[in-house]
């Protein structure tokens, strides 16, 4: 039973994310904030998307004071699907691969000092993107990064190494596709080695597609990479690591409140997690929609 003089803070751990499974992490949840005015109750996640299933029965039956994502990006994603527009506040535990979510809010992985934010629980309004019937927080898309999103998928070993593997051994031979954009009622046509619908400026382990990219600000950032030389890789990721991929020409970033994409391609994914088909994707902005805990002194850089 929930204690009355406590807020009940939810934890829902994704026990295999970021291959973290001897980290005994409920014992110290549990230890920290036994001399708190925050009551935990926790629940691992069994499978793929038990994470909204869960969220969904404690939102329409419990209300708790807030619900803690334990994980990465697809972690993330499921909680905040599952908490949908109930108004229930979030926090993040990172404990994912790339978490790219939390790095854009300035959380830490340290425990000692994420289970301190939490504490304080400093709320502040962002928007989510509704993709179908989907929310993202993050960064979704198509293109060649939601085929290496498909394969790291379906493939037994996760973490950073694993996915640049992936990455590298699918690009070399990777056409990109056309697509039709209909941006704020403007429609166009172009071809696109990948197009991002973006909330946040990166996708994970710092690798930005959008460094000016705000969680707050009531729009999309539309990031289309246009078709570029092989040999002009490297010069993209050098951009990448000085936080200036939006500076050349190749990447055209544009800000708007709805989006259409139809494609020919298989795959799109949503905050990093793939999935087949996806021929139209409609995406709208639902502006402050989430309340999430941020460490207080990033208030005003998200």
């Amino acid at each position: 039973m929930m204690t009355r003089y406590k807020k009940a803070f939810v934890f829902i751990i994704n026990p295999v994310a970021g291959n973290r499974r001897h980290e005994n992490i409920e014992q110290k949840i549990y230890s920290y904030f036994a001399s708190t005015d925050i009551e935990p109750f926790i629940y691992p996640t069994q499978y793929a998307g038990h994470a909204a299933v869960i969220c969904r029965q404690l939102v329409e039956q419990s209300s708790p004071s807030a619900i803690i994502a334990v994980g990465g990006d697809g972690t993330v994603n499921d909680v905040v699907n599952g908490i949908g527009l109930y108004g229930v506040p979030m926090g993040i535990i990172p404990r994912g691969s790339g978490n790219g979510f939390a790095r854009h809010l300035g959380i830490p992985t340290s425990l000692e000092k994420v289970f301190t934010i939490i504490e304080k629980s400093y709320f502040t309004p962002v928007d989510l993107i509704r993709i179908g019937e989907k929310y993202s927080v993050n960064v979704s898309g198509v293109g060649f990064d939601a085929l290496v999103a498909w394969r790291f998928q379906h493939r037994r070993s996760r973490g950073l190494r694993s996915y640049v593997r992936i990455a590298a051994s699918e690009f070399f031979k990777y056409q990109p596709e056309e697509y039709e954009l209909l941006i704020d009622g403007k429609m166009s046509r172009q071809k696109a080695f990948l197009i991002s619908i973006a909330n946040s400026s990166q996708f994970g382990n710092n690798i930005l597609i959008s460094p000016k990219a705000s969680v707050c600000d009531g729009y999309i950032d539309l990031c289309v990479i246009s078709p570029f030389p092989k040999a002009a890789a490297l010069g993209l990721l050098y951009k990448v690591l000085l936080r200036k991929t939006d500076c050349g020409p190749y990447l055209k970033i544009t800000r708007a409140k709805k989006v259409q994409i139809r494609q020919s391609g298989k795959f799109y994914h949503i905050d990093g997690e793939a999935m087949e088909g996806g021929t139209l994707l409609e995406a709208e902005i639902v502006q402050g929609a989430l309340q999430v805990i941020i460490p207080e002194q990033r208030k005003n850089l998200i």
